[in-house]
């Protein structure tokens, strides 16, 4: 849960922040779906403003705090260009596909 004091200008998370997180993207997912189903129009300026906001938070965040937020989106992007499969499964998975082409040839071979 978010506690938030407008006039001390404070926040404060109750409980676990992973939740939170995951309770805000389905909110915005939400309000996104809502606007969308008024028109693409409507969905588009939910968007706009939603990503407007996070902009926002990130200035705030580098102005105030000397977070830099670029640096870790490119670290994100960085992340999301590597593979997400490990070897051991990687290997599994290409061991099961030669085994399913060694059938599949021997089946070939019966008829």
């Amino acid at each position: 849960m978010l506690k938030v004091n407008n006039r001390g200008r404070e926040l404060k998370i109750a409980g676990d922040s992973e939740t939170l997180k995951e309770e805000i993207g389905i909110l915005m997912l939400t309000f996104c779906g809502e606007a969308a189903k008024r028109s693409e129009e409507a969905a588009l300026d939910v968007y706009k403003h939603y990503l407007g906001t996070l902009a926002g938070i990130a200035a705030f965040l580098k102005t105030k705090h000397h977070i830099d937020v670029d640096k870790f989106l490119e670290e994100e992007a960085e992340n999301a260009k590597k593979p997400v499969i490990s070897e051991e499964l990687d290997d599994a998975i290409e061991t099961f596909f030669s085994a399913l082409d060694d059938i599949i040839a021997k089946k070939k071979g019966d008829k």
